[in-house]
């Protein structure tokens, strides 16, 4: 299956990628990868890290957003709350509940055994298809972490904090 990079980019809300092909790693898990016959072992291995090193990038990207979206926006809830819903909004249910909402499904391609992989399995391989996502726009947009907060503020981070917190009401953070 190949991923339709224009039906991405439009997904993502950024057309013209300059490097269009970290929207394809970030959405090729490692073990599609494996399956794949017509790479090499080293092809295979090279591709694999690539994946893991935007999935280890974006999760760093995302939890230093969090952080300064959270301080810019509630800072009235005080450090200690702002803790704890960064720490709810970087959580793998969280972060996989989006990427469901936000249909990865359709622009994802897996191993033929994720559709039987356990439950919490599959949400933390979409977890990290969405950190992998946020590691590619970081690098799209030259790890320049302003445009990137702004992207993320707006494609995640106002909808999920405003759903965080309709769910558990102020009260359960206060």
């Amino acid at each position: 299956m190949l991923i339709n990079l224009e039906a991405v980019e439009d997904w993502v809300s950024l057309h013209f990628f300059c490097r269009p092909e970290l929207l394809e790693i970030a959405l090729t898990d490692p073990d599609y990868i494996a399956e794949d016959p017509l790479l090499t072992p080293a092809q295979k291995k090279l591709r694999t890290l690539e994946h893991i090193g935007l999935v280890h990038l974006g999760s760093i990207v995302l939890s230093t957003l969090v952080s300064n979206y959270l301080c810019d926006r509630c800072f009235e809830l005080g450090l200690a709350t702002l803790t704890v819903i960064k720490s709810d909004l970087i959580a793998t249910e969280t972060l996989s509940r989006f990427a469901e909402k936000l249909n990865f499904r359709a622009f994802c391609r897996w191993g033929t055994l994720y559709a039987n992989k356990p439950e919490h399995e599959q949400q933390k391989i979409l977890a990290q298809n969405l950190e992998a996502i946020v590691g590619a726009v970081y690098l799209e947009f030259n790890r320049d972490i302003l445009k990137t907060q702004n992207w993320l503020g707006e494609y995640f981070l106002k909808a999920a904090v405003d759903e965080l917190l309709d769910q558990a009401s102020l009260n359960s953070y206060q």
